[in-house]
């Protein structure tokens, strides 16, 4: 297995495990996330149980600044988990959804990460979803993972972020 694929599957893993632990942890003091306000419907969808946009939840005042966030999107989750407190570090997950196709999202993350002053380290494009590890320029130690997956016309932007 290459160094890449490692670094990739280990951040896949990093992200399972980030939104699994919050689930277990929404109760504690460890961890901060915002409930969501009440579900939206979306009109033209087949599936009502499938097919409701969650309520928007605020972003978090301290969620980096400098880190793009796709136009018109909604914030349906925010997850602060200050593992690395005693380092400075705190790792965000954040999910965005977006009526927007994964080809749009795709093109604003490319252009929008470099300008922002992250830097690609490894993308992926598997069945028609969007997949990339990035890293700060000017932090080596702050980097994530974004996932763009379209499910039942609704694309869904998953973020899971550490910063230093």
């Amino acid at each position: 297995m290459t160094g890449r694929v490692r670094v990739a599957l280990a951040m896949l893993f990093s992200l399972a495990l980030l939104f699994s632990s919050a689930c277990r942890l929404s109760g504690t003091s460890s961890v901060t996330s915002t409930a969501p306000a009440s579900p939206t419907p979306i009109p033209w969808c087949a599936s009502v149980t499938r097919c409701i946009f969650d309520g928007p939840v605020p972003l978090p005042g301290a969620f980096p600044s400098d880190f793009p966030i796709y136009p018109g999107a909604r914030l349906t989750q925010a997850i602060l988990t200050p593992s690395f407190a005693n380092h400075g570090k705190a790792t965000w997950g954040m999910v965005w959804k977006t009526f927007d196709g994964a080809d749009e999202v795709h093109a604003y993350y490319t252009a929008s990460l470099a300008r922002a002053g992250w830097v690609v380290a490894i993308s992926g494009r598997p069945n028609g979803s969007y997949s990339e590890i990035f890293n700060s320029r000017s932090n080596s130690n702050s980097g994530g993972m974004l996932n763009v997956v379209v499910i039942d016309g609704v694309t869904n932007i998953g973020l899971a972020l550490t910063v230093d």
